[in-house]
């Protein structure tokens, strides 16, 4: 019963295994793999409307102690979300870029004041480092569509540059 004296129907079961082997590759690195099931089931309201849904994943770890006290930890994973009506999937994105632009010199000279006056235009090189994080979701309905929605954002090291929101429909035919 719900403090506004509804009843509350809604019945959910959930259950899942992760497991997985790990190895030491050096005393101070440890890395593994580890692959997933999982299932679930609500039920809701009175009439007991069904949904349930079924994922698996899979995950890469590493653990890396450069220092005594300190320690890195990574991990790269993906799963997909199995639904009544089709699949969802997490997605996400990094990357790293650096654009240069080289040197360059540029003169030039006004034809009215005569070739033996001209200005040079010195530009200096310039390198900078580019990272764009984004993070979406996606669902198919099986192979016929599909949609993305993604939200990224890309920085310098000191400003933000752009941040973008992305959606792409697939359509079989």
């Amino acid at each position: 019963m719900t403090s506004g004296g509804a009843l509350d129907a809604n019945r959910f079961s959930t259950s899942g295994v992760t497991a997985g082997p790990d190895a030491r590759l050096a005393d101070n690195l440890i890395v593994g793999l580890a692959l997933g099931f999982g299932t679930d089931r609500t039920d809701i309201g009175q009439d007991g409307t069904p949904s349930t849904s079924r994922d698996i994943s899979g995950t890469v770890y590493a653990s890396y102690k450069p220092f005594e006290a300190w320690f890195i930890d990574a991990m790269f994973g993906s799963y997909d979300i199995a639904m009544g009506w089709g699949v969802l999937t997490r997605q996400a994105r990094l990357e790293y870029r650096r654009e240069s632009d080289g040197d360059f010199a540029q003169s030039m000279f006004f034809a009215d004041l005569g070739s033996s006056l001209s200005y040079t235009l010195i530009q200096p090189g310039s390198a900078f480092d580019l990272y764009t994080a984004a993070v979406g979701i996606g669902a198919r309905a099986g192979s016929a569509v599909a949609v993305d929605l993604e939200y990224g954002t890309t920085a310098r090291a000191r400003s933000l540059e752009s941040q973008t929101i992305r959606t792409k429909l697939r359509i079989a035919f």
